[in-house]
């Protein structure tokens, strides 16, 4: 007879559900618990006034699977139970980092740029640019880099905004005069690659602000496919 199951999996889940990529991988947990399960969850959000899991050893945790903003929460961390990190900071690739021990998850961002030329390169661009997050953050600059690489395999260049202001970095307002005046200058019609959906919106804003017509002198290009943030633009964005 086969073994019977003699301790259900006790896995706490600290997935910030306003963050499109960690709604996805929420999604995903939990087909798998519904096809393979049992387990027993517990999703903690990062909202206010939500009831947290201080310690997940008390609780009788088993397991831990958490986005990269959670882990500044020691109590997480240091439980003594396997655990799983989703798209992990950028130090954390370092094998000196403290963290770096632990199972990570993370994008392929490299796919993610070669399609985004290939979709433009099939609408006949002849003018490109790329629009990265805020920070530089690795995997901005993997999509940044695949997407350069593919236009330049076709013959043409790639212009890329620059990088921001420490003031700039923290407060869009004080950054979306430059990104204005950026925008004004790129040559017509021009396929702009962003980031993600967060970032494709303030291109968006600020094409409205500068006098730049989307789709006829701009097409944006975002990734996440967060349907909120992309059927709220003005116009949709692809």
């Amino acid at each position: 007879m086969p073994q019977m199951r003699t301790r259900m999996p006790q896995v706490a889940l600290f997935l910030p559900t306003s963050v499109k990529t960690c709604r996805e991988l929420l999604r995903g947990i939990l087909q798998f618990v519904h096809l393979h399960g049992p387990w027993a969850v517990h999703i903690i959000e990062g909202r206010a006034g939500e009831q947290k899991l201080s310690s997940p050893s008390a609780w009788g945790c088993t397991g831990i699977i958490l986005a990269s903003a959670g882990c500044r929460r020691k109590g997480w961390l240091l439980a003594n139970v396997p655990t799983i990190v989703a798209d992990p900071t950028d130090d954390m690739f370092d094998p000196a980092h403290p963290l770096n021990r632990l199972s990570q998850v993370t994008c392929d961002n490299r796919p993610i740029g070669r399609y985004a030329a290939e979709y433009f390169l099939a609408r006949k661009f002849s003018h490109y640019a790329y629009v990265g997050e805020v920070s530089g953050a690795f995997w901005s600059m993997e999509r940044q880099a695949t997407y350069c690489e593919r236009l330049s395999r076709e013959g043409f260049s790639c212009i890329v905004y620059p990088p921001l202001s420490a003031a700039a970095r923290k407060d869009f307002g004080v950054e979306q005069a430059a990104l204005c005046d950026w925008l004004k200058t790129l040559p017509k019609p021009v396929a702009i690659f962003v980031a993600n959906d967060v970032r494709g919106r303030q291109v968006l804003d600020s094409c409205l602000k500068a006098g730049v017509a989307v789709p006829q002198e701009a097409a944006v290009l975002g990734v996440d496919n967060d349907e909120m943030l992309c059927e709220t633009t003005n116009p949709q964005m692809s």
